[in-house]
């Protein structure tokens, strides 16, 4: 037996180029190719030049090559496991380099779980994949309540929990123009949202690489985040709103969705209580501000609500209306009054010319 050993070594050895010399089987069973002290059961020692090859026998090249197959033992049962092998799907011995494992209840199907293909394309769960790396598994539930459910998982391994770490996706782009100085200028970086253990809900942050000028440092700004509560911050990372803008907005248009109690079109009810304008004038006096109205120092301090806002100043606005209608009443009135009384002197003119 330790002859047909030898002689398989020394031509192995042969198609690396090497003599069988360079060939040994130890005392221990450990076989070496290209080496007389190998490290394990079977070490192969080439050359930059030298490969291994696992040829096809078959003319047809069309055809499957053989399987590096790996066995192992269940239950005092010998079985394949996972394989690897070279699926010719052109000619000119085109194809994907695949790997297989075996599963089921009795470990003997098979299923190719991860494909390379000739362009790069890595595929797991898909032996096409479309791009360079192409993942297709089982979707994924909306509610769940397991610790990992995801199709891509990226776990970042830590030894405490704190607010400030957790795990990320890079996007790395040159920094130079000429295409070279490669930096990650983006990331999305998922932190636990709070410092509680039983409570580990999670924090999402969009960042974006920046210099800070005054600290002449590279840092990573918070673009966007994400927090357990649904709450959505631009500019900043502790949002108390659904969305909390710190800045400028720039947009075409505003919807604000209103109860129709909140509109002020209350104020052309019969039964609402027109303020006179000696109660609006006496008020400003008082106060400084139209009644309903928030002063400077409680819009300083609070802020203002679009909707509500937009529905004072519309109550504002009605009332003015219903001033005017009054008051062109009213200017009616005079004009009328004053057309008599002008009527009247003509009379009186006219009478006292007649008498002299």
């Amino acid at each position: 037996m330790k002859i047909i050993k030898i002689a398989v070594i020394a031509m192995m050895g042969m198609s690396f180029g090497v003599s069988a010399q360079d060939n040994k089987i130890e005392s221990t069973g450990n076989v070496g190719i290209g080496t007389t002290t190998p490290k394990s059961k079977f070490q192969i020692s080439a050359s930059e030049n030298d490969r291994i090859l696992i040829s096809n026998s078959e003319v047809n090249y069309n055809k499957n090559s053989p399987k590096l197959s790996f066995f192992g033992f269940t239950y005092g049962n010998q079985i394949t496991g996972p394989s690897i092998q070279k699926i010719h799907t052109a000619g000119y011995g085109q194809g994907r380099l695949a790997f297989f494992q075996h599963g089921g209840t009795d470990y003997t199907s098979e299923e190719e779980v991860m494909s390379i293909l000739p362009n790069g394309n890595v595929g797991i769960g898909t032996t096409d994949p479309k791009g360079m790396l192409h993942i297709s598994s089982p979707i994924t539930t909306k509610n769940s309540t397991q610790n990992y459910d995801a199709n891509l998982i990226i776990e970042g391994e830590s030894n405490s929990r704190t607010t400030n770490q957790g795990a990320s996706i890079g996007f790395v782009i040159p920094a130079n123009t000429d295409g070279t100085n490669s930096w990650q200028q983006g990331r999305i970086l998922v932190t636990p949202d709070n410092g509680n253990n039983s409570n580990a809900s999670g924090r999402m942050h969009l960042q974006t690489r920046y210099l800070d000028n005054e600290a002449w440092a590279w840092k990573w700004r918070n673009n966007i985040v994400l927090r357990s509560s649904g709450n959505v911050g631009i500019g900043t990372t502790k949002p108390t709103a659904k969305l909390a803008v710190n800045g400028k907005i720039h947009t075409k248009e505003v919807r604000v969705d209103l109860n129709l109690s909140d509109w002020a079109d209350f104020v052309f009810y019969d039964d609402y209580n027109l303020p006179t304008l000696k109660e609006v004038e006496n008020h400003i006096k008082e106060k400084g501000h139209l009644k309903d109205i928030p002063s400077a120092k409680e819009v300083e301090k609070n802020g203002i609500y679009l909707g509500e806002m937009d529905a004072k100043l519309l109550q504002k606005i009605e009332e003015l209306t219903l001033y005017t209608i009054e008051q062109e009443k009213k200017i009616k009135k005079l004009e009328k009054q004053q057309k008599e009384i002008d009527e009247l002197k003509a009379l009186v003119q006219k009478l006292l010319k007649d008498k002299n």
